[in-house]
């Protein structure tokens, strides 16, 4: 019998999530591990240097161990639209593949390797930070680009009725749209994922796009996600209309909230 439950130890806080179900699981797909912190401000300051420093060795520790982690970002809320974002932190686990069910071993063990014992670890954490948010996501389109300190992160509410076609559209129309962007360096790259745990949230899509300066991130990211798009958009797809583009994407989706983000601390293969 398929186990129902899987208990994932992951990033400083004990994680309850379903199996997925092997109809659900799509080959070669990236899953991530989204959570979501409140940092009280009088600790914000050590709180940063901590993910930085400690986290950050724990990470690179949990690579050498974990063959299906590819990498581990900490975010830091610059600016939140609304309504008022519950969080000023945010860590993403990324995947190839679901997260391992023997996540809990071998971060317990990275932690050692790192040289700092696991229940003091633990705790420390807990001293500086809350839990408020926890998701797994599913990558659905992505530039393949990981570059950028500043992320804007726009979080969209997708028809049910038509969300095929606006997983489609991402990965037909935007992303070869975003992929020449981030090769002409316009952006540093972009990506969006679907919510797979749980469902029922306020958003259950979201995208990103990265850029090398808060000042791109501001002029750009909030105008459309980059430089012209409508021209870029011309030239991916010179037989299409950029109206009727537009059309479809407001009759797919509803923004929910869009969220400037720093990342403050980055490990990857």
């Amino acid at each position: 019998m398929q186990r129902r439950r899987s208990f994932l130890l992951l990033a400083f806080a004990v994680i309850a999530l379903p199996a997925i179900p092997v109809s659900a699981q799509q080959p070669g797909a990236r899953y991530m591990i989204n959570l979501r912190y409140k940092v009280d401000s009088a600790k914000v300051a050590e709180h940063r240097d901590f993910i930085k420093n400690a986290t950050a060795k724990v990470m690179t520790e949990w690579l050498k161990l974990n063959p299906k982690l590819l990498g581990w970002a900490a975010f830091e809320l610059n600016y939140g639209g609304a309504p008022l974002a519950d969080y000023n932190f945010a860590t993403t686990l990324t995947f190839d593949g679901p997260p391992p069910e023997d996540g809990m071993v071998t971060f317990q063990a990275a932690v050692k390797n790192a040289g700092m014992a696991y229940e003091a670890y633990q705790a420390k954490m807990r001293s500086l930070r809350t839990l408020v948010g926890q998701q797994l996501r599913r990558s659905v389109a992505s530039t393949g680009t990981t570059g950028g300190e500043w992320l804007v992160v726009n979080y969209y509410k997708i028809d049910p009725r038509r969300r095929s076609e606006a997983i489609d559209q991402l990965r037909t129309i935007s992303q070869p749209i975003f992929s020449m962007m981030a090769k002409e360096n316009a952006i540093a790259g972009w990506g969006a994922t679907e919510v797979v745990f749980p469902q029922g949230q306020s958003f259950d899509l979201a995208a990103f796009t990265s850029y090398n300066s808060l000042a791109d991130a501001v002029r750009y990211g909030y105008a459309g996600g980059g430089r012209s798009f409508s021209t870029y958009f011309a030239k991916a797809h010179p037989d299409k209309s950029y109206i009727l583009f537009v059309d479809s994407l407001r009759a797919n989706r509803t923004m929910v909230r869009s969220d400037l983000l720093h990342r403050v601390a980055r490990v990857a293969r």
